[in-house]
């Protein structure tokens, strides 16, 4: 158990990156879980940087920036196999001659996808490659000195973070683009992973300093931030988005199979969304 909060959220930013190489350590298996974990620990990482990032110094954010990348690398694989799994959804919903339409697309996409993945381990065998980037950059995490991580410089984290969804919120409602909303949720998401984070902590307030710091912070917002309102906010969101993000793909891809039927079908339902 840690005696100070940074030293707590330290460790946990830590783990993610331990967890990010150890999903991708099983992508011969199970590739694209492989790739949906990773990313998703490097998200937890990065929302605890964002918390502290502003307090502990320059160092952090860029390393932060780099981790960044790691995601970044590995978002053209996911974004085909979520291209994937969202007409799999629409041919399973289609009746008739949409339900054929959507079989024709799913299986170019899903053909596109494997591709994709076929390239990318042919550059990168077993993405050996980017594990050891992440462990690089686990070590350099590591390092660093959380010291000044205290409670109140969690707290304006997370009061700069309800900042940056207010600002998201109001410019998606301004000009509701996907780009916006797609903006505005990651924001909410990020919130939401720092207050799972918080609020698991201070589930050990009895026996830890550090836990208990952290339910301090976590009382002191619980009325403005709360887990659940932020969940289902993300989650009403990206429903909308992986409509967005499907049309995105049909009218990018002008060679695709059924493309017009496709497009006409997802312009109906996004109207209803």
């Amino acid at each position: 158990m840690h005696d100070t909060l940074g030293g707590a959220l330290h460790e946990f930013a830590v783990d993610q990156l331990d967890a990010a190489r150890a999903s991708l350590a099983q992508a011969a298996e199970h590739p694209h879980r492989a790739v949906h974990e990773t990313r998703k620990a490097i998200r937890r990482c990065r929302a605890t940087i964002a918390l502290v990032g502003e307090a502990v110094g320059d160092e952090l954010l860029a390393l932060d920036q780099s981790i960044r990348a790691i995601g970044k690398r590995l978002s053209r694989l996911r974004d085909a196999h979520v291209a994937v799994e969202l007409s799999g959804a629409q041919e399973r919903k289609a009746r008739g001659a949409k339900a054929v339409a959507w079989a024709t697309i799913h299986a170019a996409l899903k053909a596109r996808r494997d591709a994709i993945l076929a390239r990318t381990l042919a550059d990168d065998p077993g993405f050996a490659r980017v594990r050891r980037r992440i462990a690089r950059l686990r070590r350099a995490l590591a390092k660093l000195p959380w010291s000044a991580a205290d409670p109140s410089a969690v707290a304006a984290g997370l009061a700069n973070a309800s900042s940056r969804i207010r600002r998201a919120t109001d410019d998606a409602e301004r000009e509701p683009t996907r780009e916006r909303k797609h903006r505005r949720r990651r924001r909410l998401r990020r919130m939401r992973m720092q207050m799972e984070c918080l609020v698991d902590l201070s589930r050990h307030a009895a026996s830890s300093p550090a836990a208990r710091q952290a339910d301090e912070v976590v009382a002191g917002v619980a009325k403005d931030y709360r887990v659940a309102p932020l969940t289902k906010l993300a989650d009403e969101l990206g429903e909308e988005l992986d409509l967005l993000m499907l049309r995105s793909v049909l009218r990018r891809d002008r060679e695709l199979p059924a493309r017009k039927a496709g497009l006409a079908a997802l312009r109906r339902a996004i109207a209803r969304a």
